[in-house]
């Protein structure tokens, strides 16, 4: 919807499995490759993230993160598909460093997911200094 109304929008795939293969790109953030390994596509580009020892490192670094979004400035949105805040630990990326770097973040939850437990994720979002502006609640599967 934002392109078609024509904002530049980069889209951040941070879903993808676990590749410790260094032949299959993908963006670590503080190195300077990022802006050649996005792809321009019909309508917005896009920029995946493998969850490697070197990816893995960095997205614990608010800092880099925020760094490389100031790279970014070309862009009129940068959405990120992260893991979920309570991800299966070594096999995804740590969401939390790109969410505290985000000006806003949308948390999507599924309808299965109790009050309780939305309210702790929220509490641990908050911890980390992650600014929740909007909830959806998706029954989808992923």
């Amino acid at each position: 919807m934002l392109t078609r109304i024509g904002h530049r929008t980069l889209l951040v795939d941070m879903t993808l499995p676990v590749n410790d293969n260094n032949s299959v790109p993908t963006w670590v953030p503080g190195e300077n490759r990022d802006l050649m390994l996005i792809e321009a596509l019909l309508k917005y580009d896009f920029l995946s993230v493998r969850p490697t020892s070197r990816t893995r490192f960095r997205f614990n670094d608010v800092a880099k993160v925020r760094e490389a979004f100031a790279k970014w400035s070309q862009y009129d949105f940068v959405i990120a598909d992260l893991p979920p805040v309570f991800g299966s630990g070594a096999e995804l990326l740590n969401p939390l460093a790109l969410a505290a770097a985000a000006d806003k973040v949308i948390l999507v939850c599924p309808t299965s997911l109790s009050n309780k437990e939305l309210e702790e994720t929220l509490q641990f979002l908050q911890t980390a200094e992650v600014s929740v502006s909007a909830i959806v609640v998706n029954d989808v599967a992923a």
